[in-house]
């Protein structure tokens, strides 16, 4: 015979299963989460070397090889957070965020997304401070060494749109590289009598002094006039 208590039991079991409600879902996609990155780590080994087969399977199943390694590193995720859902999940098996892994694992606080999060957001803040201590302590330079261990020199990013045109119209009048034109430059420009204590003054750098750098770089500047070509003709020497 059902008793009352019984029936009631059985009535919320079935409403919950018709209007689940959202842990209840997030559960329900945690273990589905955990199902498929177990399933997809143990195929993958299974395939071994071969790609092919690795690849078929994939297709097989509409998983592209991206999705599928990412969720593949899930499989490395502490049980106890794997409630905070996949897409957070993901986020946590990075490698910065080892230290929020080990804290809740070691820790036992209890695990919400709030909390997850409030963690995650100081692991990036200290990424951050690192990244930016780092900068300080490196000594800028130029200089860097290529995979042969020859050393070599790079000036980086220019936005100077005005110098950019300069430079391109002489590597085509030139037909030389353009690093090959900024040394040669630059060489110029030290030879012409534009001592390098004078290039890092800071009235130089930031434009302040335009008038005596122009008169001491005369000899650069003849023909400034008629424009690039006439640039071309003194940088190659014509």
């Amino acid at each position: 015979m059902i008793t009352n208590l019984d029936s009631t039991a059985i009535a919320s079991e079935e409403n919950l299963q018709k209007n689940p409600t959202i842990q209840e879902l997030l559960k329900r996609e945690a273990d589905a989460s955990r199902q498929i990155a177990q399933q997809l780590a143990d195929k993958k080994q299974e395939c071994g070397k071969n790609k092919r087969k690795w690849q078929e399977y994939l297709q097989e199943n509409g998983i592209t090889e991206r999705d599928a390694n990412k969720r593949i590193k899930l499989v490395r995720l502490p049980l106890v957070l794997w409630q905070v859902g996949t897409i957070m999940a993901l986020q946590l098996v990075t490698p910065m965020m080892e230290p929020v892994r080990d804290y809740f694992t070691a820790t036992g606080d209890k695990v919400t997304q709030e909390a997850v999060q409030a963690k995650m957001d100081d692991a990036k803040l200290m990424r951050k401070m690192e990244r930016e201590l780092m900068a300080q302590e490196e000594e800028v330079s130029v200089w860097k060494l290529d995979k042969n261990g020859r050393r070599y020199w790079e000036s980086g990013k220019s936005y100077d749109q005005e110098a950019g045109v300069v430079l391109e119209e002489l590597v085509k009048e030139t037909g030389k590289l353009p690093q090959t034109i900024i040394s040669e430059a630059l060489l110029l420009m030290v030879d012409g009598g534009v001592s390098v204590e004078r290039l890092v003054d800071d009235k130089i750098l930031n434009g302040d002094d335009t008038a005596e750098l122009r008169s001491q770089e005369s000899g650069l500047r003849e023909g400034q006039a008629t424009g690039v070509r006439s640039q071309t003709a003194f940088i190659s020497g014509a």
